[in-house]
């Protein structure tokens, strides 16, 4: 079973993006790094280990494949899915509401915690359900369409660079800055990295 990708972000197969974005009205700041121990620690509760976690975001990776603190999502793109395995089952939660990654994050963890007690209070049955509901497979494209989206159907030798190239060029017209939009811009960076993933697997 192929691991969930950190970055760039992998959204979900069948979550829609958000168009408008607000701040989050949460009692205090909270850091990226704040919200990822968030995170971590309500799945745990929920007897998931790190290991079996996986965030996904625009912000680059450390080596310990979570997001560096302080810096900024590639296209400004706050979105975050966070994927878990679970009983052989992969499950995934969303979020771009926020503008922010960490709130985004934040939310994330707020929402697992909500799920959580159910079980607290005594529903482990209607919380068993609702993590449930959140079993997902992540957004795959194929090879045709993510050539087609970068506009290398054409080409016979790609690489890396090839690949980079194109995806900033694309990046002109996708951008909502260039008279394109937020889906647009996430259809292209899973095609990128759709691409990516698979010279690294070939």
């Amino acid at each position: 079973m192929t691991n969930p990708q950190r970055y760039p972000l992998e959204w979900p197969i069948g979550v829609p993006r958000q168009q408008f974005r607000e701040a989050g009205r949460f009692k205090r700041g909270i850091t990226l790094a704040e919200a990822i121990k968030e995170v971590l620690a309500e799945l745990r509760r929920a007897r998931v280990f790190s290991t079996d976690v996986f965030i996904s975001t625009n912000v680059r990776v450390r080596l310990d494949g979570l997001p560096y603190s302080g810096e900024r999502p590639m296209n400004g793109d706050p979105g975050v899915a966070v994927y878990w395995r679970k009983n052989d089952q992969l499950h995934a939660m969303a979020i771009d509401r926020y503008t922010s990654v960490e709130a985004n994050l934040h939310a994330i963890a707020l929402s697992i915690d909500a799920l959580r007690a159910m079980e607290r209070y005594g529903t482990k049955q209607m919380s068993d359900r609702a993590f449930g509901g959140f079993a997902a497979l992540p957004a795959k494209a194929s090879a045709s369409s993510w050539r087609a989206m970068l506009g290398l159907e054409n080409e016979k030798h790609i690489g890396f660079d090839t690949v980079e190239r194109a995806y900033r060029k694309a990046l002109l017209t996708a951008h909502p800055d260039h008279g394109g939009s937020t889906e647009a811009m996430s259809r292209l960076t899973e095609a990128r990295a759709d691409a990516l993933r698979e010279l690294r697997e070939g």
